[in-house]
């Protein structure tokens, strides 16, 4: 491999690490807020699950992820453990309670309604 190639790939794996770990790092920011309420966690939760659904259809785009099957299923097993971490057992419906008592989410919650994105748990879409 020429040195081209070496600095192609190690730049092609960076923007690839940084398009994985970028909605956790924006939400982890947002959540920083002194504003930020236990409804907040689980809507930037759904924000997180909604840019990896998008992030993992387009996989196979020129300008998707390019990453293996294997890999993205990887990576969703971790996203569902830590969904399921934090919204199952005693005292972790708070979340989504907080996050349905919220009269700054009922429009939010109304509109999403029809949809799948409450489902929660996302798989590889793109392999099926």
């Amino acid at each position: 491999m020429r040195k081209c190639d070496y600095i192609s790939s190690f730049k092609n794996g960076l923007r690839q690490l940084v398009l994985i770990l970028e909605p956790l790092a924006w939400a982890c920011k947002c959540l920083e807020s002194s504003k930020a309420t236990a409804g907040n966690v689980y809507l930037f939760w759904l924000a997180v699950l909604a840019t990896y659904k998008q992030l993992f259809m387009d996989n196979n785009d020129v300008d998707g992820l390019q990453l293996p099957k294997d890999v993205v299923d990887q990576i969703c097993r971790i996203i569902n453990a830590h969904l399921k971490e934090l919204t199952t057992g005693p005292g972790k419906s708070v979340y989504l309670s907080t996050f349905f008592l919220d009269p700054h989410l009922s429009p939010l919650i109304l509109r999403w309604a029809t949809t799948d994105i409450f489902s929660g748990y996302i798989k590889s879409p793109i392999f099926k």
